[in-house]
């Protein structure tokens, strides 16, 4: 009888030691920079999971930030993290893939991160809110090995993801086939019939959102001064992502971009005048920021 109750209680207390160290195993994940967390989930033995498994802070951002996202696959890194396939399904970058990162505790990854538990928060999502149409389905694209794929559905991408994920060494992305509809929120139909045509519904759509957020825009062109002493003169809207590119391309320099005065700046009464100095620019925002909102340009 001693016997039976020495190895039972054994048995208990080896239970109680494989319970604790099983309990622990989420929270055994390495004192990692975000960036160096990232390649490590990446180049790990991975094993897919159901959306519904991801913590829920991950199924928060994914529902928030990528609403116009299909997740096509998630996996988990074991004691590291999650790894999220995306493909866009609406939007000027429809067909994109890409893939978030997420810590064992369902935090949102970024390569501009710190050390774990900072708050990193990945790239940012261009034009996901406040979107004024969405594509009719269903329409068809081809891919850049020329095959054709029909989307009568968002889950029909999923073929587009698992197409680039075969295909690590294609950029380019597939090409819409035209005619298309897109369908605004005022519940109007528009048949689109080109990419410059759909490109152009695009850019409609970002100056009338522009002309709601916006206190004042600048007059181009103007120049802008890098912290590297570099200069960046933007002559239409569309060269701003120039500031963007040099930002990523220098992310070890810190200082923003500075403004060469003097500039021109037209209202929101459409009046323009000119603009000295920062301490100018500053009082003009000063009078048309929301009080306790953020600053806007």
């Amino acid at each position: 009888m001693k016997r039976i109750y020495l190895l039972s209680a054994l048995a208990a207390v080896m239970g109680l030691v494989f319970v604790s160290c099983e309990g622990q195993e989420d929270s055994l994940s390495p004192d990692l920079s975000d960036a160096a967390l990232i390649d490590a989930i990446a180049a790990a033995d991975r094993s897919e999971v159901a959306v519904t498994e991801l913590p829920d802070a991950s199924q928060s951002v994914l529902v928030t930030d990528f609403d116009t996202e299909v997740v096509a696959v998630a996996e988990v890194a074991p004691e590291l993290g999650f790894q999220v396939g995306l493909v866009s399904a609406d939007g000027e970058d429809v067909g994109a893939v890409s893939n978030e990162f997420f810590d064992i505790n369902g935090r949102r990854l970024s390569r501009e991160g710190g050390p774990r538990g900072r708050g990193g928060e990945g790239r940012g999502r261009k034009g996901r809110k406040g979107k004024c149409f969405e594509i009719v389905l269903p329409y068809s694209l081809t891919l850049p090995d020329g095959t054709a794929l029909t989307i009568e559905s968002r889950e029909d991408m999923r073929a587009v993801f698992e197409w680039y994920r075969e295909n690590e060494d294609v950029e380019e992305r597939p090409a819409i086939d035209f005619p298309i509809e897109l369908a605004y929120a005022e519940d109007s139909i528009v048949t689109i019939s080109s990419q410059e045509e759909f490109e152009l519904a695009h850019e409609s759509c970002k100056a009338e959102r522009g002309e709601r957020e916006r206190c004042f825009t600048l007059v181009l062109p103007v120049t802008f001064a890098m912290a590297d002493g570099s200069e960046i003169t933007v002559t239409v809207e569309e060269e701003f992502e120039l500031i963007r590119d040099w930002k990523e391309a220098n992310p070890d320099l810190e200082g923003r971009p500075e403004v060469n005065f003097p500039v021109d700046v037209t209202l929101a009464d459409e009046s323009v005048v000119t603009v000295a100095s920062q301490e100018e620019l500053e009082e003009i925002l000063s009078e048309c920021r929301p009080e306790g909102g953020p600053d806007r340009q």
